[in-house]
Formats: structure tokens, sequence, C-alpha cells
């Protein structure tokens, strides 16, 4: 059995569900192909990590229509401090009036609730969750995909979502760039007795930036940020 689209979407992610739903909203349909479980990716406690949505996404997410579910789950970003080692002084960046904000702060499950909700809701995307593909192919006419079950997908043009370990990439023979700098991320969650204020700070630190990224405060009234410590593999062990 076969079902043809315009695209075939390998990657219900972030950016996959995004694509997904900017095609729509122009008239074009899509098959989103994704071997994650929706309802394990947007439980509570799977992934405590977060967004920083740019201006230019979020009018991407506006354009989508997605502004009004996200608005009051993003926290603004007024402000960034950039400083060196915490020595005195720091320069600051801050809109113009006319600007808004910076950009804003989002837990990524909000981000993910707000795309599959939207998904569910659009007949021009076919979402095929906890589908594993075993056969990939690039035709004269279209390309198509067959999954574990045996259905086989076609559209006109296959589009791969996958992230940074893409074996429709590799399956394609596309090589990247990429470099080991031996450096790890540490991310987590804070919570502290003063406001932010809305204000990301980045502090550069010899052996790696240190940013604290402001996150709307908890039901409870307390005082949330993000922590992304990038520091060398022997200090992260």
């Amino acid at each position: 059995m076969t079902d043809k689209r315009d695209l075939l979407i390998l990657g219900g992610g972030l950016v996959g569900m995004t694509m997904a739903l900017a095609a729509a909203r122009k008239g074009i349909g899509s098959h989103v192909v994704d071997r994650a479980d929706p309802a394990e990716l947007t439980a509570d406690g799977f992934d405590g990590r977060a967004s920083a949505i740019s201006t230019a996404s979020w009018n991407l997410f506006a354009n989508i229509g997605l502004a009004e579910r996200l608005e009051p789950h993003g926290c603004p970003i007024d402000t960034i401090a950039v400083t060196d080692q915490m020595k005195p002084g720091s320069i600051e960046f801050s809109p113009e009036p006319h600007e808004g904000t910076l950009g804003r702060m989002f837990a990524n499950r909000e981000l993910r609730l707000a795309l599959f909700d939207a998904a569910r809701e659009e007949s021009l995307i076919t979402w095929h969750a906890k589908a594993e593909i075993v056969e990939r192919v690039r035709g004269e006419h279209g390309v198509s995909a067959r999954l574990a079950d045996g259905r086989e997908l076609t559209a006109s043009l296959m589009i791969a979502a996958e992230g940074r370990g893409s074996p429709t990439r590799e399956e394609a023979g596309i090589t990247i760039a990429k470099w080991d700098y031996s450096h790890r991320a540490m991310i987590a969650g804070l919570v502290h007795e003063k406001p932010h204020d809305n204000v990301a700070w980045e502090i550069f630190y010899p052996a790696g930036p240190f940013a604290l990224l402001p996150m709307l405060d908890g039901a409870d009234g307390s005082h949330r940020s993000a922590l992304v410590w990038t520091v060398g593999e022997k200090d992260a062990a």
C-alpha cells in the first residue's frame, strides 16, 4: 500500500515538525516519520533541556500559528550580559524599544507539546510515530520509504531531519566537516533566591563559556534559570 504526499520528512522532532507545519501553511502535504513515542517525548521529566528561540525563529513560529500557544510558556530575554571571568564590568546588549525582546527561553517539552498538538490538528500532515524505516529509495519520479510494518510512503521530495547521526545523510554519502574540541557541556536547571530580571549571562572562562539563561518562575514562585557550562573532558569526568 502506498500513500503519496509532497514531502517525506524523516524525523519528527523540533526541526522536522516545524518544517511540516510550515509546509502545511502553504498547502503542502507531508509524511512525517519518527521512531520515537510522542507520549514519551512530552512526558514530564523526560527532557530537562531548554532552548533559546531567537527573534527570527519566533517570527517563524508566529507565521505557522504557534505564537499564541507558546507565548505563555516562554521567558523573554530582555538583556544579554557578557563578561570575562567575572572581571569588573560587562558588555550588555538590549533591544531598541521597537524591537521587542532579544529572544525567548522555552523548555523543550513546551516546544514539543505545541508542535505535536498543532500537527495532530493539521490534515496535511500524516504523522507516523513509533515507525522504523528499513529502506529509502530515490528515483526519477520521486522518493519513497518502506517501514518495518510493510507500508510504503512516497513523496516528491525527501527531507532528512534526523539529527546529527542521520542515517539518511550517511546513506546518501553526504559528508560533513566536524571537529572534536575535547569539551563537554554540562546542563542543569537552577532555582535561585534572587530574580534574574530577564537577563541572560555569558561568562567566558579559560576552560570554556558559562551561560546562565532566564526561565519563567515556577508555579510556586521560585526563580529559575537554565545553566550551560562548557568545560574540558578531564574536568567534566
